[in-house]
């Protein structure tokens, strides 16, 4: 959920990671390109989507 208390450099992370996530859970994008997207290692990105569908 968005913090509007966020910074910029924060809200754009969030951007960016929810945009890569449903790139990833929607189209199948792939989890290099997604993490690359997101800014984050494809690691990470595993972790965030897995989380993800969870809750």
């Amino acid at each position: 959920m968005y913090d509007t208390k966020q910074t910029i450099e924060q809200a754009t992370d969030f951007a960016k990671r929810a945009t890569a996530l449903g790139f990833y859970k929607q189209y199948g994008v792939s989890v290099e390109l997604c993490s690359q997207i997101a800014g984050i290692t494809e690691k990470e990105f595993l972790s965030e989507a897995k989380r993800s569908f969870i809750g």
